[in-house]
């Protein structure tokens, strides 16, 4: 009688891609990465709203954050072709660290403004659109293809627990520390 090799036992179905070491630092890295972007995006919906008090301005800056996202998720998915995907996360995680620093300080000193957060959200959104097909492609570079479902599945788990557990988180900090924190931390 045949047995499953042992690799292959130790973890449900389900939790499979885990057992690739890469997949699990790529999981890992996604969950904090994403968790930080949505403690970001409502903290910053918090500072426009107290900075300007207007629920117009707050849902226009919100609109004009989303503005890079099909322009230049296009150049993504053709970047994530045609180059190191691996090098390519790197190079976009580290163009999304500025942005929430800058935020982070400007708010800290009490410079901030609506348009310096425009400025923020549009790199942001630049960065986050050349990172996600990159990130979505490259599960397929870490599993085995006998795992690839297991860790689609945990990576669409994991960004949906993260739209649940980033804002809660930051509706906390910006309660006890102010948005800044929330700017930082990410």
């Amino acid at each position: 009688m045949l047995q499953a090799p042992a690799t292959t036992a130790r973890l449900p179905l389900a939790l499979r891609a885990f057992q690739s070491r890469n997949y699990s630092l790529y999981w890992f890295g996604l969950v904090l990465s994403q968790t930080g972007t949505w403690m970001q995006k409502v903290a910053e919906a918090w500072l426009v709203y107290r900075l300007t008090n207007s629920a117009f301005i707050l849902g226009v800056v919100t609109f004009i954050s989303m503005a890079p996202l099909v322009p230049v998720s296009l150049l993504g998915g053709v970047l994530a072709d045609r180059m190191s995907r691996r090098k390519l996360l790197l190079i976009s995680n580290v163009g999304q660290l500025f942005p929430p620093l800058v935020l982070a300080v400007l708010t800290w000193t009490g410079y901030v403004q609506v348009w310096h957060i425009v400025i923020a959200d549009l790199f942001l959104g630049a960065f986050a659109a050349i990172d996600q097909p990159a990130r979505q492609a490259i599960i397929a570079d870490v599993v085995p293809t006998d795992d690839l479902d297991s860790a689609i599945s945990l990576s669409a788990s994991g960004l949906n627990a993260t739209r649940m557990v980033g804002p809660a988180i930051a509706g906390i900090l910006v309660a006890l520390f102010g948005e800044a924190f929330c700017f930082a931390l990410n």
